[in-house]
Formats: structure tokens, sequence, C-alpha cells
């Protein structure tokens, strides 16, 4: 599943986007991945694979979680 789970397209020199977009600011980490989920979930099926594209939304769902969570245990918004 790494085309949906952390594939390595979204790293550079070892650091994926996602947690370089974190480290400046949480809250638009976090909203950027609510953001993605709704392109995947309103894309499904329409473009490529739609379980694919389900999974992928899934996926942001969960990293946007562990993200707040995250914050809240290291005292960031």
């Amino acid at each position: 599943m790494s085309e949906v789970s952390h594939p390595s397209h979204y790293q550079s020199d070892g650091v994926e986007c996602i947690e370089a977009i974190y480290a400046m600011s949480p809250t638009i980490a976090v909203g950027f991945l609510f953001g993605s989920m709704c392109k995947y979930l309103d894309r499904a099926g329409r473009k490529g694979d739609k379980e694919t594209d389900l999974n992928k939304a899934f996926e942001c769902w969960h990293m946007a979680k562990r993200m707040m969570a995250r914050g809240m245990d290291d005292g960031q918004d």
C-alpha cells in the first residue's frame, strides 16, 4: 500500500513533505490534509481507481488526527 501510505515521491532527502509543513505550522499541515482528503473523496472513481482515492482520503484523515494529537502533546496549536 506504498502508493497510498507515505509514498517515496513525497520525500526529499528523507523528509516527507507533510512533515516539513508540520514543522513550519501544525495548523497549516492539518488544514492541508483536510483539503487533500476532500479532494480525494470528490474525485474518487473519476481519476484512476476509486478504491485508491478512498484509501488516500482515509490516510489523510488519519494523518490529520495523528498530527492534531501530536500538537496537543507538544503544546502546539
